[in-house]
């Protein structure tokens, strides 16, 4: 989200670009919540807890290696 609005909406229409991009967020969001209580019956609390664990790692790599392309000067 943070990354969304310091680096994504540049320009004269910043609202527009957040709204785009939540939407597109939200759109992520949606299929994996609703999948997320069935996988949780299925593999039982603690093997999906370790599941999500590891599924977090792409996440975090990807927000450690994502471009700023905008330097803090020019975010001001």
């Amino acid at each position: 989200m943070l990354y969304m609005m310091q680096q994504i909406s540049p320009g004269k229409y910043h609202m527009t670009h957040y709204a785009f991009c939540t939407a597109i967020m939200n759109l992520v969001l949606w299929p994996t919540t609703a999948v997320s209580g069935f996988l949780a019956d299925y593999l039982g609390y603690l093997t999906f807890f370790t599941v999500v664990m590891f599924a977090t790692i792409p996440s975090f790599l990807a927000a450690w290696y994502a471009p700023f392309p905008r330097s803090e000067d020019e975010q001001k």
